[in-house]
Order: structure tokens, then C-alpha cells, then sequence
């Protein structure tokens, strides 16, 4: 059955970084030993997978958590562009819908290969263009709340 409470615990599991030097990945916490955080690093474009062990001091100074994110990231919804994009740049966002948005990231679904992925945050909201794509129009998209 499908638990709601559960699946919020887990985003307190996963971080992402606040730097952008590895921009796509995740990080899935499996268990901290002698001060050290041993992570399941996934790259949320390649799927490439890793095993990686940080300092645990980390967890507070360089990451933060997937439910802080959904937590307090602007909920979007929406499939658009920002302006000032180049125009290849626009047309492949066109097809993202873009769920949450902040400072760092942005957690986007893609309609090419129907993947939810992490992206750098280097656009301002208030240049976000709302825009309709044919590929977008059947897709419900509903707000998590926390």
C-alpha cells in the first residue's frame, strides 16, 4: 500500500549539494560511521551510480535534504521557457515541465525521455515564460504538500 508519511520519510534520505559542481546527482544517504556519511551518489540524467563516503560534518555545512527541498522550493507546474534563453535553449526546455524551483535546483520532468531530473537553478523565476505544448496537455500535475 501506498504510504504517503513513508515516502516523505525516505526525501529526508536523499540531499543534494548546494555547490553545482556535480549538478544532476543525487545523494542517498545509507548509513553514517565513524563521522563519515556513506552515500549512493545517482546521476538523474546518465542513471550513473555510485558509492561515495563524505565527511559527516557535510551533511550540514554542503547539503541539504530532498524534503527541505519540495519543503521550500516555489512550486511551478508549469511548461515555459525563461527569456533569456537562446533558442535552442527554449525549444528543448519546451519540453520540461518544470514541478519545483529554488535557488540551486530545479526538479523537471522531461517529455523526451519521460524522466524526472534534477537541474541547475541559473535562471530567476521572474523571467519564466508560461507557455502550452501539445506534449504537456495531458499531464496532471499536482503540488506535494508538507
Amino acid at each position: 500500500m501506498y504510504d504517503i508519511k513513508d515516502k516523505l520519510e525516505k526525501l529526508k534520505q536523499v540531499y543534494l549539494k548546494k555547490e553545482y559542481d556535480d549538478p544532476n546527482t543525487i545523494y542517498i544517504l545509507i548509513k553514517i560511521v565513524d563521522n563519515y556519511a556513506i552515500f549512493r551518489t545517482l546521476d538523474t540524467i546518465t542513471l550513473k551510480e555510485e558509492i561515495i563516503a563524505l565527511p559527516e560534518i557535510f551533511l550540514k555545512t554542503e547539503f541539504y535534504t530532498a524534503y527541505e527541498y519540495i519543503k521550500n522550493a516555489e512550486f511551478i507546474g508549469k511548461t515555459g521557457f525563461y527569456k533569456n534563453m537562446s533558442g535552442l535553449e527554449k525549444y528543448i526546455y519546451l519540453n520540461y515541465i518544470l514541478y519545483y524551483k529554488d535557488d540551486f535546483y530545479e526538479l523537471i520532468y522531461d517529455t523526451f525521455d519521460k524522466k524526472i531530473k534534477i537541474m541547475p537553478s541559473i535562471y530567476a523565476i521572474e523571467d519564466f515564460i508560461e507557455k502550452e505544448t501539445p506534449q504537456t496537455n495531458d499531464i496532471v500535475i499536482t503540488r506535494i504538500k508538507i
